[in-house]
């Protein structure tokens, strides 16, 4: 898990400091990246598959929204 947000704070920072030609004459636009990190827990491998995947990804999703909630251009990880 951390390794995965290690990257992810990489792939953040990179496109933070780019601005992106979108084709519009001289107007560039920058983005910003917020991601949420986690990993399969013990738990979720006494379920079947489908409900592993759905536990991983509210997990994945809540972090999303605090990370957007925290600032937006953050990685939130459990």
């Amino acid at each position: 898990r951390e390794v995965c947000r290690i990257i992810d704070n990489e792939i953040r920072g990179e496109l933070e400091g780019t601005n992106f030609d979108v084709g519009l004459g001289d107007k560039k636009i920058s983005l910003t990246v917020s991601s949420g990190v986690t990993q399969l827990r013990p738990e979720d491998l006494e379920h079947d598959v489908k409900k592993a995947y759905e536990n991983l990804t509210t997990r994945a999703d809540g972090l999303l929204y605090m990370a957007k909630e925290s600032g937006r251009n953050r990685v939130e990880s459990d």
